[in-house]
């Protein structure tokens, strides 16, 4: 019970979503998709790198890798490894997203490049995207200035769906806001990530590469045309004259789609042009695709790097940031990302082609040690901020705020977008996945999706949730078939029942051993209110006997007991449904005299006009308070008491129903606080029951058709009237998921949940039975728990 305070403004409607950390559901799990190593390209090198930083700053968290394959063949990839996506085979991208779905992702990393995807511009990604329930995160390898047609479309398509756009270069971001209109607030920049390296002397690394005495030239990266390596071979000889010490390596295997459509033609002219420039002994070719570690050493015995791309519009280089990481000495044609990189100092830029002015740049670095070393420490200083480890925590925090805002802001899931008001079709009462999550023992607490999970055993609060649920139902149909189970719930709340403390404990193991010290007030009131309306509702003598007995035994001795309000309300509810069948009961009646005042003085206390609550934090199964007010109000009676439960009762449906009049349940990452604080996820099938419970008792005791609409209102959350427009409900099955996430629903069936849309159903379809919900309203949908239809009353 949360102490009272003065209410601090706002109306029932002005609560701002929390947006502090702690209020939001954590991030467990991030998927990476992208090209991936062992493939030789720069794309499958930077998502390794990225799903290894991820991996070292995100404790238990789970990485999963979607690896791209540009090759029927694909590759054999390291266990890290969880799918593989064949580029150009559209299904594959369905299959992935489905993947990704069911396993309830908390966040997608997408790597995107347009060569790497299958389809026009690489659309068959879009796919995938639009598919996605989870929220996005797309890096951009590439941002064209001037794209085609197809190109600007499958980028703003990106821009759509995706979350935030991670650039790497401040030009890139400027590029999408004035070549693609992306707002400003879906672009984030994260920088190249870069290995970890010490900023050493280049003689440290030049023994292992036979180099000891030389000054060395390096370019590295696989070798394609675009690399405009003849550029640099053309400016060497104005070099080597001046300084015969210099080599120059060329490091890596040619580019796996230059091999495929060219060969080595684009190599084998290289060679041939340092012959022809007479270079023999001062370039060296090493043709292969060398680890990160290799790398780094060869990076570290550089005296400068070259780089000579051609492409203007090139808006990163992994090459170019590892070179500047290491400390390196640059000379680079004024390619963007250069541009960007290379600014104050960090470096020299040439016109793209002019291979004299290469030569320049190039001598006056030698000949001016000073400056270069100063342009060295420059570089590495400014790449510091860049190493991997600082990216990856860099992703974590973006996906985390991306994550928070998604609860604020969550999205439709398109494919449960139903065409009228949910709640226009009332289903029929399916009791299947009741039945299947019941063993001779109980009703199991969990499922992992629909099927129940044996580990975590059973429970008491779910035990007493299934009693309910059953003789509500039989209470509705008079279907006989359900009176072995009611037997089977009363028989776990008799084991429950611990003599030597005078409660019920609640946690059963699959061996049916009892778990102690977990017999906390709301066990206790759930049991009670179970029991109660079993003692109502019961039409056998030896099922009356039962409950009335172990009813009576807990009430004398738990109720004087407890603490909690929302113990007292179900205690209060339980009595009541009691009494309708024991009116004279002296003890239960006094019982409620005594609980009633308690939640009364509470209200009273705590209360006020715009806060009509007797705590304040708005937590679970909150309606279940004002609906022990109701019933008390009506029955002791006490007016004011009455007054309280409508106006408390009223008040939540205002909270929880938004401007659209979709059902906008609390969330439990945060609840609402009373000084403005509201959480939106994750939502429970708890609150929409208990509203409903307490919405038809309000117009049992007012005649109020309003209560009715509001019942059937907020049956429909399960339906899909509700932030996600996801349905809840499985037809496929009778149950119901667990909860509605950002993202939509989550997808394990397991007890309360189900019991809850249960209660929830029969609760509407008694007001339907009985005449107080309108044709326009309801109308019912068979039963398909045996192909019979329990229900027929159609509206």
């Amino acid at each position: 019970m949360t102490p009272c305070q003065p209410a601090r403004g706002g109306t029932a409607k002005g609560y701002k979503m929390a947006d502090v950390a702690a209020r939001s559901r954590p991030l467990n799990t991030v998927a990476i998709l992208g090209s991936y190593v062992p493939r030789q390209c720069g794309i499958a090198t930077f998502t390794k790198d990225l799903r290894d930083a991820i991996v070292a700053g995100f404790g238990d968290g789970e990485v999963l890798v979607l690896a791209l394959d540009d090759t029927p063949a694909g590759y054999i990839y390291s266990p890290e490894v969880n799918f593989q996506i064949r580029a150009h085979q559209p299904d594959d991208y369905r299959v992935a997203a489905d993947l990704l779905n069911i396993n309830q992702i908390d966040m997608a990393l997408v790597q995107h490049e347009f060569g790497i995807y299958g389809g026009p511009d690489g659309g068959y990604l879009l796919e995938l995207i639009r598919r996605l329930r989870m929220p996005i995160m797309c890096t951009l390898h590439t941002i064209l200035a001037r794209p085609s047609k197809g190109q600007m479309r499958v980028m703003q398509q990106l821009a759509r769906r995706c979350d935030r756009l991670v650039v790497m270069s401040h030009l890139g971001a400027n590029i999408l806001r004035e070549v693609y209109a992306v707002p400003p607030h879906k672009i984030a920049f994260i920088p190249h990530g870069i290995p970890d390296v010490p900023f050493v002397d280049t003689s440290f690394y030049k023994e292992e590469f036979a180099t000891e005495g030389r000054t060395v030239i390096l370019t590295f990266g696989l070798l394609s045309p675009g690399k405009a390596i003849e550029v640099a071979l053309r400016a060497l000889p104005d070099v080597v004259r001046k300084h015969p010490e210099v080599i120059y390596i060329v490091l890596g295997a040619t580019h796996p789609g230059v091999l495929a459509s060219e060969g080595e033609t684009y190599r084998w002219s290289l060679e041939a042009l340092v012959d022809e420039l007479g270079l023999q002994g001062h370039v060296t070719f090493e043709n292969r695709f060398v680890s990160i570690e290799e790398l780094c050493r060869y990076i570290g015995s550089a005296d400068l790097y070259v780089t000579s791309y051609q492409n203007e519009a090139q808006i990163t280089s992994g090459t170019l940031a590892y070179a500047m990481g290491a400390g390196k000495a640059v000379v680079s044609t004024p390619y963007l990302y250069a541009k960007e990189m290379l600014a104050e100092e960090r470096g020299h830029l040439f016109p793209f082609g002019d291979s004299e002015a290469l030569a320049e740049r190039i001598l006056y670095m030698l000949d001016n040690e000073v400056e270069r070393s100063a342009m060295r420490k420059r570089a590495y200083l400014y790449a510091r901020p860049m190493i991997w480890e600082q990216v990856g925590q860099g992703y974590l925090a973006l996906a985390r705020d991306v994550l928070k805002e998604r609860e604020r802001t969550p999205r439709p899931v398109a494919a449960r977008v139903r065409s009228k008001a949910a709640a226009d079709i009332i289903p029929g009462i399916d009791l299947r996945h009741l039945r299947i999550m019941t063993d001779c023992t109980g009703m199991l607490q969990h499922a992992l999706y629909s099927v129940p999970d044996r580990l975590h055993g059973y429970c008491t609060d779910d035990n007493s949730r299934a009693l309910v649920a059953t003789m509500m139902y039989y209470d509705l149909t008079q279907d006989a078939s359900v009176l072995p189970l009611v037997s089977t719930y009363l028989s776990f709340l008799n084991s429950a029942w611990d003599k030597e403390s005078g409660r019920f404990r609640n946690f059963m193991t699959y061996e049916r051993q009892w778990v102690q010290n977990d017999c906390d007030d709301d066990v206790q009131g759930r049991s009670l209110w179970a029991l109660g309306l079993c003692a109502a509702m019961a039409p056998t003598e030896s099922l009356l006997a039962f409950s009335t007995r172990l009813f009576n035994v807990g009430l004398v001795t738990i109720s004087e007991n407890l603490t909690s309000p929302r113990a007292w309300a179900l205690v209060l509810v339980g009595i009541h449904a009691y009494l309708r069948r024991f009116s004279g009961d002296v003890h239960a009646r006094q019982a409620r005299k005594v609980l009633a005042d308690k939640l009364y003085a509470l209200f009273q206390a705590c209360a006020s006009s715009e806060w009509p609550l007797c705590e304040n934090v708005i937590t679970y199964s909150n309606a279940k308070l004002p609906h022990a007010l109701i019933l008390s109000g009506q029955w002791i009676p006490d007016g004011p008491m009455l007054d309280q439960g409508l106006a408390s009762l009223k008040w939540l449906l205002e909270l929880q129903i938004d401007e659209n009049d979709c059902v906008s349940l609390i969330g439990n990452q945060g609840w609402c606080t009373r000084d403005g604080n509201r959480a939106r996820f994750d939502q429970q099938p708890v609150e929409a029951v208990a509203l409903i419970e307490a919405c038809a008792e309000a117009y049992r005791c007012t005649s109020d058709e309003y209560w009715v609409r509001q019942a059937v209102r907020c049956l429909g959350w399960f339906l899909g009237d509700n932030d996600t427009q996801s349905v809840l409900y499985d037809a496929n099955t009778g149950g119901c998921r667990d909860g509605l996430l950002p993202h939509g629903p989550n997808q394990n069936q397991g007890a309360e949940s189900t019991l809850a849309w249960l209660v929830s159903l029969i609760t509407v379809h008694n007001l339907i039975k009985q005449g107080k919900a309108k044709p326009s309203v309801a109308r019912t949908v068979g039963e398909r728990d045996g192909g019979k239809d329990l229900c027929p009353n159609r509206l």
